[in-house]
């Protein structure tokens, strides 16, 4: 059962979200600059609208290495959409963040891919909604809780409480 389940997610995820982009350029009127970028850039950009990150959060969260995050960064910033703002307490970090043009364009990208998920669940009854929801709620459970904090602001947090308590 349990190795059917991992199958199933590891061929369904990938298939999931390739389908639900495609509604979301097909279907949806989509912001000019969307069809410009790749589909990294795009979950970087979504992921940038929660708050700043390390290049190297980023790599482990999406699961790359970190020079082909770098890449993506890279593009982004060239763009536009994407500043390095160097850390004010540790200047080794280099955090990204969303420019002005790049929070709008990731606030759209955010709202469309939430459309383009609605429009791909909706075929599906209440109570298979609620399955879903069911299973995403098991799925997050073993999820490490990350919050809005990035690694870096945790470990500082963490770093700080301890010395605080000396």
């Amino acid at each position: 059962m349990l190795e059917a389940a991992a199958v199933d997610m590891t061929e369904m995820g990938p298939r999931f979200f390739k389908v639900v982009k495609s509604h979301m350029m097909r279907n949806l009127a989509t912001p000019a600059g969307l069809k410009d970028l790749g589909e990294s850039q795009m979950w970087v950009l979504h992921a940038l609208t929660r708050g700043k990150y390390l290049t190297s959060e980023l790599a482990r969260h999406y699961n790359v290495t970190n020079p082909t995050m770098t890449r993506v960064v890279d593009a982004l910033v060239e763009k536009g959409y994407v500043q390095r703002q160097p850390d004010a307490e540790d200047r080794r970090c280099i955090f990204l963040q969303l420019t002005e043009q790049g929070s709008g364009l990731g606030r759209n990208i955010t709202t469309h891919l939430r459309d383009a998920t609605i429009e791909f669940l909706s075929p599906l009854s209440d109570e298979q909604i609620m399955d879903i929801r069911k299973a995403y709620s098991h799925i997050a459970s073993l999820l490490p809780d990350k919050g809005n904090e990035t690694d870096h602001q945790a470990s500082a947090k963490a770093a700080g409480t301890a010395a605080g308590s000396r």
